[in-house]
């Protein structure tokens, strides 16, 4: 706002050195004059081209006398003259966020308290467009080039800044170095949508900080626009005065700080709406101009999307300091999920074999019983290896048709078989990058182990009914409980394809042969499921130790693992009995050798022999082969759960579906 002297003239024209500079080819260089005369404000025609209008009458040569809330056009600009600076200041429109005033780069208020008062208002620093031509040459072509340089500059600086406070510095600095003789303060909203607080502010020496007018800076909060105002002296609605009473503002102005459209969103700030504002103040020596206001103006913008950039820096970076906190917890997890338990030399000997083979993509085959953690053993070597960040892939081949493993494993494309609606990546795609784990690998059937082991040696595959070869990065590890030796003897399994999958052989010792781990392995689970349930359990009682140690546990860790959750579960008692145990009262045979899996369940403890050599009873009864040995004890064990497949398979410490395919065997044989 530049106040009307009663001393002086105001003169609105397209030249620069004018009061009011309108900057359009319809003004005249000199068009019209404000005079004070006679205890009244007048409104004189300088000769203009256009002529000059109030209330949409033309003037004549001779002056019109102004009153409160005349509405003045020159050149298509609209000025009102007003006897109250707050009635305007309240009075200015929003900004026109859609480009409606594209006809006059100004809108020009006349305003005046006892003298009156002009404003000057903005819709958009020419900054923040196309940079003017070389040849521009008439006044008002554009603005200065001279702050091109400030304002890269200041763009370059900010946008290495670590937070907003120095990035509000660095614009106010740039600004006050640009700007002769001012001074000022920037203000932003934090997080919440309270009204914008003093971030930094720039004083002269030995004087203190003259905060803006709160009519204006209301006006600019809720119009969104630049605001200008001059000849501010002895004006004490709009400045503060020092410490010593003196009013010594010559001119003031505040430009928005709105973030960039595509920072729009459901925050505390609407489009177009400012999130703060950057307050530059002159002393008496000097006056703030339009072309400082365009160049403040731009600073705002260029730190308004620094503001944007850096809260959106701190958005990420709480958000990855969020994950990593997730990744990290899920890692420990999946260690802990992965931990095998226990110090018995058998089991030191196998932690030492698989911290010796997991750097490496050597092909593992682990061997044992079921039940005793052939699965764990496979995410151990996963998570030592290179590949941890990878995924892991298990895949129980024992569970599926042979069509639909070879499904499961390759994938297949829309209509490659009945059923077959949408394409699927099998568990090789999954596993790219990481490990794949065949658990039962004997009961692959013979032909998928020929597809099987192409894969392993290089070559590449297809999904059914696809025709795009596909080639994986993937480190295989195999689990069986067979004699695979045994197996390609028999013609049942591929004597190449063991030869490829037996690089790394690792035999998993089965619970019985490890000694005190049993009690180790029963402290954990007694935590595991005493926290997953939420029961207060103390621990297990002298018996219940003796009883878990005198126990032969013909279905491994498995049934170790369900006997103690059972107890957990139903038990009533602060601590777990040997009662709460339950521990099956079948004496169950015991395997000869520990990597004839089909013997685990089935063979006297006293045999020595070959797997397909008859087995001795030790009561003088007829030795029985391991066929009729096994279906006896499966006979045995459904008559005492009454036929309930899922609670026998449970007691023998395999899955339910090996159960079947047992039954089935036996029966057939």
């Amino acid at each position: 706002m530049l106040r009307l002297a009663p001393n002086q003239p105001a003169i609105i024209g397209r030249a620069s050195s004018n009061s009011i500079a309108i900057r359009s080819h319809q003004a005249s260089r000199r068009h019209a004059e404000v005079r004070w005369d006679g205890g009244r404000w007048w409104l004189r025609d300088l000769g203009s081209r256009n002529g000059t209008r109030v209330g949409g009458v033309a003037i004549a040569e001779a002056a019109r006398a102004l009153a409160d809330g005349d509405q003045i056009e020159i050149a298509g600009c609209t000025l009102t003259f007003v006897t109250r600076i707050r009635d305007a200041l309240a009075g200015l429109p929003p900004a026109d966020t859609a480009g409606g005033a594209a006809a006059t780069d100004d809108q020009l208020t006349l305003q005046g308290i006892d003298a009156s008062e002009i404003t000057h208002r903005l819709h958009e620093s020419r900054y923040l467009g196309a940079r003017p031509s070389r040849d521009a040459s008439s006044a008002g072509a554009g603005p200065d080039a001279g702050a091109w340089p400030t304002l890269f500059q200041l763009a370059y600086r900010v946008a290495s800044c670590q937070t907003i406070e120095q990035a509000a510095e660095l614009t106010l600095e740039a600004l006050t170095a640009a700007v002769p003789q001012a001074f000022g303060g920037v203000f932003l909203r934090g997080s919440n949508d309270g009204p914008p607080e003093l971030v930094t502010f720039l004083t002269p020496e030995h004087r203190s900080y003259r905060w803006p007018a709160a009519a204006m800076v209301e006006a600019l909060l809720s119009a969104g626009q630049p605001i200008l105002i001059r000849n501010l002296v002895d004006d004490g609605e709009l400045q503060a005065a020092d410490s010593r009473g003196d009013l010594s503002v010559q001119s003031a102005l505040l430009a928005p700080v709105v973030l960039p459209q595509h920072a729009f969103s459901a925050g505390p700030s609407a489009p177009g709406q400012p999130i703060g504002y950057l307050h530059l103040y002159s002393g008496e020596a000097t006056e703030l101009t339009p072309a400082e206001l365009e160049l403040a103006t731009a600073a705002a913008g260029v730190l308004g999307a620094a503001v944007e950039n850096l809260r959106q820096h701190g958005r990420l970076v709480r958000s990855l300091h969020r994950s990593r906190r997730t990744v990290d917890s899920l890692r420990r997890r999946l260690e802990d999920s992965v931990r095998i338990i226990g110090s018995s030399p058998p089991m030191r000997r196998l932690k030492e074999t698989i911290r010796r083979v997991a750097p490496s993509d050597a092909t593992v085959l682990v061997r044992g019983e079921s039940g005793v953690g052939k699965e764990l053993v496979a995410g151990a070597i996963h998570q030592a290896s290179p590949r941890h960040d990878g995924p892991l892939i298990c895949l129980n081949c024992a569970a599926l048709s042979p069509t639909l493993l070879e499904s499961e494993l390759f994938g297949h494309e829309k209509g490659a078989f009945t059923g077959a609606t949408e394409q699927k990546k099998g568990k090789f795609e999954a596993a790219d990058g990481g490990t794949l784990m065949l658990d039962e690998i004997g009961e692959m059937d013979v032909g998928l182990q020929a597809k099987l082991l192409r894969v392993l040696e290089g070559h590449r595959f297809e999904r059914l009914g696809g025709h795009v070869p596909l080639r994986v990065d993937v480190r295989l590890i195999a689990a069986t409980n067979r004699d695979l030796a045994a197996e390609v003897a028999a013609g049942r399994f591929r004597a190449d394809l063991f030869y490829r999958l037996n690089v790394v052989e690792i035999v998993v010792p089965p619970l019985r042969q490890r000694g005190e781990d049993v009690l180790k392995l029963a402290d954990h689970f007694v935590g595991h499921f005493a926290e997953k349930t939420a029961r207060a359990v103390e621990g297990l009682t002298p018996a219940a130790r003796a009883a878990l140690a005198a126990h032969r546990w013909p279905g491994n860790v498995r049934e170790l693992k369900n006997v103690i959750e059972r107890a957990v579960v139903l038990g009533s008692d602060s601590w777990i009995d040997a009662e709460d145990l339950a521990l099956p009262t079948i004496k169950a045979p015991q395997p000869a050798d520990q990597g004839r899996a089909n013997a685990a369940a089935a063979v006297p403890e006293a045999a020595a022999g070959s797997a397909h050599e008859p087995a001795a009873t030790g009561d003088g009864e007829q030795p029985l082969t391991l066929l009729e040995l096994e279906r006896k004890h499966l006979l045995e064990v459904l008559r005492l759960t009454g036929g309930n497949k899922s609670r026998a398979a449970a007691i023998l410490g395999i899955e339910r579906s090996t159960l079947d395919r047992k039954l089935k065997r036996i029966s057939q044989g």
